[in-house]
């Protein structure tokens, strides 16, 4: 019996492309969770490295995919603060994009939407 996995559909049609899936299930995620958060944008144009395998990476990925945050602090340094309302501001401002894409600042500060507070720390 396996565990249950995520793959993009990108690298879930590779998969089955190549044979390397026996028998399996699919619940489509992005539909699921597009009823529930109706601006989410899972088409972004950045990955985050190693985004799969690390719980906090995958956090970043969720909010900045379903866009489910009133705003967030990114602080690149002790004392470089910006910030960010819309996940499109990341992609629009290729710095940000990169710090966060590589996880090098120090911390986000994620303010939710209903205005409860979670940390992301970086590798800085």
């Amino acid at each position: 019996m396996g565990l249950p996995q995520f793959y993009s559909e990108d690298d879930y049609s590779r998969m089955v492309k190549k044979g390397h899936l026996g028998p399996h299930i699919i619940f489509p995620l992005s539909q699921l969770i597009k009823k529930e958060f109706p601006k989410a944008n899972f088409k972004l144009p950045m990955e985050i490295t190693e985004w799969k395998t690390e719980e906090q990476k995958i956090l970043m990925m969720f909010l900045l995919s379903t866009s489910s945050y009133e705003y967030m602090k990114v602080y690149l340094s002790e004392t470089d603060i910006r910030l960010v309302e819309s996940s499109e501001a990341i992609i629009k401002n290729e710095e940000l994009k990169q710090s966060i894409c590589t996880w090098k600042f120090h911390k986000i500060e994620v303010i939710l939407e209903d205005e409860a507070l979670t940390i992301i720390e970086g590798s800085l």
